[in-house]
Order: C-alpha cells, then sequence, then structure tokens
C-alpha cells in the first residue's frame, strides 16, 4: 500500500528571524533558527541581564511593603477580594478568564503574601485611596 505524500499547510506560521512557530491544527511546533553563535550570544546577553532584573523586581517589592504596611489591610483585601470577584461575574470555567480577571487574582496573592511578611504600621493612608490612584494595581502588574 502507498503512503500518500499530500502536502500539509500550517493554519498559522510566525517567525522573528531567531525562532519560529508553526501551527497545524492542534499540534504546535517550534524551531530554534539561530546560528550557533547567535545562540550563544543570546544567552550570554541573558545570562548577564538577569541581576539587573532581579533586583528591579526586588525593588518593586520592597515599594509594594511599603505601599501595603501604610494602609488598612483589612480593607485593602475586602476591596481587592471584591474586584476579582466583580472581573469573574458570568465565567463559567477558566478558559473564559480575561485579562483583568487573572491579574485581579494575581494581585489578590501578592497583597496576602506581603501582608504576611511585614510589620503593618498605623493606618496612614486608606485603601480606598490606593485603588483610586491606581499605585498598587501599577506596581503589582510590573511584575
Amino acid at each position: 500500500m502507498k503512503k500518500s505524500k499530500k502536502k500539509v499547510y500550517p493554519d498559522e506560521y510566525y517567525s522573528n528571524g531567531l525562532f519560529e512557530v508553526i501551527r497545524y491544527e492542534n499540534i504546535v511546533e517550534t524551531r530554534n533558527t539561530m546560528s550557533p553563535e547567535q545562540y550563544e550570544k543570546y544567552i550570554r546577553l541573558y545570562a548577564n541581564s538577569q541581576e539587573k532584573i532581579r533586583k528591579e523586581i526586588q525593588n518593586i517589592i520592597i515599594e509594594l511593603q511599603n505601599i501595603i504596611s501604610n494602609c488598612d489591610i483589612y480593607s485593602l483585601l475586602r476591596m481587592a477580594h471584591s474586584y476579582e470577584v466583580f472581573t469573574n461575574l458570568n465565567v463559567d470555567s477558566e478558559s473564559e478568564l480575561s485579562e483583568d480577571a487573572i491579574f485581579a487574582t494575581r494581585t489578590m496573592e501578592y497583597i496576602q503574601s506581603i501582608a504576611v511578611c511585614i510589620q503593618i504600621n498605623e493606618k496612614e493612608e486608606m485603601a480606598e485611596e490606593l485603588f483610586g490612584r491606581y499605585i498598587l494595581w501599577l506596581r503589582i502588574y510590573t511584575i
């Protein structure tokens, strides 16, 4: 019996010069198109930038700790929970979650994990003010 040599065309194709991503129905294929020299340069570039990125993330976490420690933590958690519930309305499965809903859940997790690790100061700022200015959201989103 002869095998059919029917040409199969991809449903989607993407290439940025370094990588290719090809989708055939439910199969996704990736290819590294870099030369060995390009690959070594790429790896060195990211290895050298790791410390800088780690410091940036650490600075954002310290900033978040300062913001959260100066507000009413219970009020902040209630507002974050309300935001999370609001973004998950009419969602039946996880695949239907929007970017906002995922972000709301991550925000709630960040606030909880930071709150258990810090000493809460006097409530100088109210949570409503932080939410209104979006300071907290924007800093968490950058992580």
